[in-house]
């Protein structure tokens, strides 16, 4: 009887996969129509490349403030480029492309999918889409406007913390003592 239960347990372990597949597959494939109806590739592009723009725009600005060398910024400028390759490289969209269609695979079932396909073939998807790049570029902009207003109450709590903790241990060797 064990042994009996055991075969089948086996089986339905290799039988089972071959049954589920092709559902997945099906939505694979639904999934990878969406992104190609959305042009996720080339919008996913763009959003790196403006955000490697923003923040090279920042690194420009902030070495602006300092008085470097020609020997420096060139130095700084061949690490940046290193930089930006590799950037480039780790977020390609052939690295994330599949993760992001796991990822679809587990927020979206078939009809959800089929809806978003509907949904992005529409005028009104179709401009959703083209604003993206132009979205993410203000919600950059924004974010790094409320950062730069940030940074200085940070620097300030960091320093009372500092003094704080210092003050603390301060304490804590005199009573010790």
């Amino acid at each position: 009887m064990k042994k009996a239960f055991l075969f089948l347990f086996i089986q339905l372990l290799i039988i089972q996969p071959a049954f589920a597949t092709p559902s997945n597959s099906e939505e694979r494939q639904l999934i990878e129509e969406l992104l190609l109806i959305m042009n996720l590739d080339k919008y996913y592009d763009e959003i790196i490349d403006q955000s490697l723009s923003m923040a090279n725009e920042q690194i420009s600005k902030d070495l602006d403030k300092k008085e470097l060398s020609e020997n420096i910024l060139i130095i700084h400028e061949k690490y940046h480029e290193k930089q930006r390759v590799e950037i480039l490289n780790a977020f390609a969209w052939e690295k994330v492309k599949e993760p992001l269609i796991d990822m679809y695979l587990e927020l979206f079932n078939k009809e959800d999918i089929q809806g978003l396909i509907r949904f992005y073939q529409s005028d009104l998807g179709k401009k959703a889409m083209s604003t993206l790049p132009e979205i993410s570029r203000k919600t950059s902009l924004l974010m790094q406007k409320q950062s730069s207003e940030l940074m200085p109450i940070l620097r300030t709590l960091n320093i009372q913390k500092h003094d704080e903790i210092e003050a603390a241990i301060s304490q804590e060797i005199k009573q010790k003592q």
